[in-house]
């Protein structure tokens, strides 16, 4: 069994920037596979100026995170996610996190 999903994006923090990711679900454990930047910020350009400031920032982190997709594409997963920026978490700590989110759940009857 294999899940994956594409530019799922991380907000920017205090003192980080935004970042895509392709996540994937393997019988082996989840992989947070880091493929570039995202955009932080919701931008409301007021003229035409600012919003071509906005098309050249937002054709440029879509260009970085398409290189980084086909980049991804020709490697090995589990390569990728021994990378920076880049995670990997065993089945059995998926599987445990599963359940402690469970456990706060209310069950019916």
């Amino acid at each position: 069994m294999m899940l994956r999903i594409d530019r799922a994006h991380v907000p920017q923090g205090l003192i980080r920037s935004a970042k895509t990711y392709t996540l994937v679900l393997s019988d082996d454990g989840l992989y947070f596979l880091h493929v570039g930047p995202a955009l932080g910020m919701a931008v409301r350009p007021k003229n035409g100026f600012e919003q071509g400031a906005v098309n050249f920032a937002l054709n440029r982190v879509a260009r970085k995170v398409k290189e980084g997709e086909e980049r991804l594409a020709a490697a090995s997963i589990e390569e990728w996610a021994m990378g920076m920026r880049s995670a990997f978490y065993v089945a059995e700590a998926v599987d445990q996190f599963r359940r402690q989110e469970d456990c706060g759940r209310k069950t019916e009857g």
